[in-house]
């Protein structure tokens, strides 16, 4: 019983004993301060009332950093985003006839008319832009998480309304860590067996 390979072993079994029950504990049982850094699921909801405009998504889904999930509605925001579409199309139009009066040979004066007009439109696009990003930042429910996630329940359909802190939308990310944990609990185990083998044998 004085072998050293027999203690040596039952260091290496008490490591692998420790790392299983880590692993177990950080994926069945998590503490709050785990889940706060590793959500399992990320409930969403918006801190007022109003009604859906549009779902992006549908259950099973696979959403990535940055990807608007549900739109509500607010008639501010649709006139905005009206009158930037309608000034976008100008702009185009404006963009279209500067190059055909350059083909057709017009005028210097019709050229700089144009001209002029082209960029007082580029002028309102870029002002349109920058409400709009302010406006709609409380209407948008966006995932914001470096690793990928999938769409596990929805509870609303468009046109629907919703409360202040209703949950609209459940994700669950694919975070690396359960992962991790998952791998190292198995992989333990399996040491652990090898290493009861050999602690049996060591100490005929």
């Amino acid at each position: 019983m004085n072998n050293p390979k027999f203690f040596f072993h039952v260091l290496v079994f008490i490591i692998l004993l420790f790392f299983l029950i880590l692993g177990i504990k950080n994926i069945y049982f998590p503490s709050q301060k785990v889940l706060k850094q590793h959500p399992r699921e990320i409930t969403y909801y918006f801190n007022h009332y109003g009604k859906i405009k549009n779902i992006f998504f549908s259950e099973e889904d696979e959403v990535s950093n940055g990807s608007i999930l549900v739109r509500a509605e607010d008639d501010t925001l649709n006139k905005l985003e009206k009158d930037y579409f309608n000034e976008k199309r100008k702009y185009k139009l404006l963009t279209s006839a500067l190059i055909n009066s350059y083909k057709n040979g017009a005028s210097d004066r019709a050229i700089n008319n144009i001209k002029s007009r082209k960029v007082q439109s580029e002028k309102k696009l870029i002002i349109f832009e920058n409400k709009i990003d302010e406006l709609k930042a409380p209407f948008e429910l966006k995932y914001k998480n470096e690793f990928k996630g999938r769409i596990l329940k929805i509870f609303k359909t468009n046109k629907s309304s919703f409360i202040a802190r209703e949950p609209i939308i459940i994700v669950k990310p694919d975070l690396p860590f359960y992962s991790f944990n998952k791998v190292m609990a198995v992989f333990s185990g399996i040491f652990i067996i090898i290493h009861l083998v050999i602690l049996r044998l060591s100490s005929k």
